[in-house]
């Protein structure tokens, strides 16, 4: 059985020389009659709307979740987010809950009270992390809470175990 290699840069493009190899994951697919096949599958990324107003935050979540295999969709404000979600309905959205203008509480009722994103997981990803914050975010109906800081490396990993449970 032929093992094929996959490891490609933040831009999709293949890996010129050894040193960048070291910075992005490989993928490893064994390659029978349907090595293509699991290839390909291997290759699909998860779309994800990051909505928060941190550009900083925005950059670094974005090259991380991109590496760990997503589609990374961004926003800044609220109703950004409402009109991405609505028009490109991503796998999961990762929302901020302090923000100008519409906070993130706001934006998740929005979002489930919406026939096009009701169904969307909507994983609250902040700085808030009193009972009442939490308890008030799963009311209007978020279905996870991830707690700022986060280690952002092991971000996609977490997103991807969360996700598991609505898959199956």
């Amino acid at each position: 059985m032929l093992l094929e290699i996959f490891a490609q840069n933040k831009n999709d493009m293949p890996l010129q020389n050894i040193e960048e190899s070291l910075q992005y994951p490989a993928i490893v697919v064994a390659n029978g009659t349907d090595g293509k096949d699991r290839a390909d599958k291997m290759r699909e990324r998860i779309s994800i709307l990051v909505i928060d107003d941190d550009p900083d935050f925005q950059e670094l979540v974005e090259y991380n979740l991109h590496l760990t295999g997503f589609d990374v969709l961004q926003a800044t404000t609220g109703p950004e987010g409402l009109k991405i979600a609505r028009k490109r309905r991503p796998a999961v959205i990762l929302l901020d809950i302090t923000m100008p203008d519409m906070n993130g509480l706001e934006v998740l009722s929005e979002l489930k009270h919406n026939e096009k994103t009701e169904r969307i997981p909507v994983f609250m990803l902040t700085a808030k992390t009193t009972m009442g914050d939490i308890e008030h975010a799963f009311d209007i109906g978020a279905d996870d809470y991830i707690t700022k800081p986060v280690e952002v490396m092991k971000l996609g990993e977490i997103i991807k175990r969360k996700l598991m449970k609505f898959n199956r």
